[in-house]
């Protein structure tokens, strides 16, 4: 409440306290938010908002917006239709983004500049579109690819415990190289001149691996070095799948059998699964997304599926008898309100 000073006529030596109203308003809305590129995504994003909505054990004041970026190429009716109101808050499309043609980046790997929005990640820097996202104040961004296994409604707390830094809050260290950042989750406080710059500088800025996580490397330089530690997320924020498959090679050779397909995967077993988060399904060594059938396999014949994979698969199908539930009991309401209606009249 504001405090204005007012000389009443007569008491030229007399102060009085007038108080002004303040309007009061709700603080800006938090977001989870995730990216979809192509349709076939849909299922990722599905699955990942049942995901985040199911281990939601925190119960806050201002509960955050589930939200799902969309490109052009995109069809927004058809993922709104599939995924509000049961799995998200609402489906918002944004622009692709890539390097120009004359970019620096362009010069070193010509095959960057005319990937944006495609599926291989390489040149496609869409992803900046989050640091826009102004009219929220934390967001979290999760990766499509990725599956929640435990509340992670902390992250949005650190967007309030760190406020000396706008946009990036914090990521965690890639696989390689490690003094780097892996963008497939992240804390970021959205900023109109971050979100500028980011598209400006896609001509000048040079990616390490080509696409939009060693870009946001570039113009966050020092996110390792010079940032406070809470700004380095730990593994188990964004366990990747190439870690767990490291380390079942590696204790395969420790138990001297060589066969990394059975072996248990100790580093992941002791140091990362019981505080597991969230998981990253690394699209490497022709693993691919767990939404699609792996390239040469057969829907005849039983193929090994990755255990990772595999739970990947059951919170899809768990999200799927969850919209089938939610689907029935909506038109099971609807049909006893006709009833009633019918009945008054």
């Amino acid at each position: 409440m504001e405090l204005v000073e007012a000389t009443p006529v007569g008491a030229a030596d007399d102060v009085v306290k007038v108080a002004t109203a303040v309007p009061v308003f709700p603080p800006r809305p938090d977001a989870i938010v995730t990216l979809i590129t192509s349709d076939d995504q849909l299922a990722g994003a599905q699955t990942l908002m049942y995901s985040i909505k199911k281990n939601n054990k925190s119960i806050p004041k201002y509960p955050p917006e589930l939200v799902v970026l969309a490109t052009p190429n995109v069809s927004i009716q058809r993922i709104e239709d599939a995924l509000i109101p049961d799995f998200c808050t609402r489906v918002t499309p944004v622009p692709t983004h890539g390097f120009p043609s004359n970019s620096k980046q362009h010069q070193i790997h010509p095959a960057a500049s005319s990937q944006a929005g495609g599926e291989s990640g390489v040149g496609d820097l869409t992803l900046i579109n989050v640091f826009g996202l102004c009219e929220y104040d934390t967001v979290v961004y999760i990766g499509v690819n990725c599956l929640v296994v435990k509340d992670v409604h902390d992250l949005l707390d650190l967007g309030k415990v760190y406020t000396i830094s706008d946009a990036l809050i914090a990521a965690a260290p890639d696989i390689v190289p490690p003094d780097k950042f892996n963008c497939g989750v992240m804390v970021i406080r959205p900023d109109d001149q971050t979100h500028a710059a980011l598209i400006a500088q896609r001509g000048e800025l040079v990616s390490h691996d080509g696409c939009v996580g060693g870009y946001l490397n570039a113009y966050f330089p020092n996110w390792f070095r010079d940032m406070p530690p809470m700004a380095r997320l730990g593994v188990e924020y964004n366990a990747q799948t190439m870690l767990y498959d490291l380390a079942a090679r590696n204790a395969a050779v420790d138990a001297g059998d060589g066969d990394d397909t059975n072996a248990m995967a100790s580093f992941w077993e002791v140091h990362v699964a019981s505080k597991l988060c969230i998981i990253q399904y690394s699209n490497y060594n022709g693993m691919g997304q767990p939404w699609k059938i792996p390239s040469g396999a057969k829907d005849d014949r039983p193929q090994k599926v990755h255990p990772l994979t595999a739970l990947w698969r059951t919170w899809n199908r768990k999200s799927m008898n969850y919209q089938a539930r939610v689907i029935k009991e909506r038109k099971d309401d609807e049909r006893k309100m006709a009833q009633q209606q019918q009945q008054q009249q």
